[in-house]
């Protein structure tokens, strides 16, 4: 089995709405063969992701925190600042 290329993508910090509308796109041109797998490194702005399964008494109230319900995922993930994220696509 070959080699596959992997392109690194450093987008700095960038708010969690517009990384996910990014990586959307990435995925359709990914399934399009119109890019290579890509591995995009990334910090946001403090926020709170949480899914459906997530209590709502446990998600934190009032800390001025964005919080941001998502479609994957278990309970809430805090994304503070300098955490280095990287997402494959």
């Amino acid at each position: 089995m070959g080699e596959r290329e992997l392109e690194r993508v450093d987008l700095g910090e960038i708010p969690y709405i517009e990384a996910v509308e990014q990586m959307d796109t990435w995925v359709r041109w990914r399934q399009q063969e119109l890019i290579a797998d890509r591995l995009a490194l990334l910090t946001h702005p403090p926020v709170i992701t949480f899914s459906a399964r997530t209590p709502r008494h446990e998600l934190p109230a009032h800390t001025g925190i964005p919080l941001v319900e998502v479609d994957r995922g278990g309970q809430a993930t805090c994304h503070g600042p300098g955490q280095l994220i990287g997402y494959l696509v």
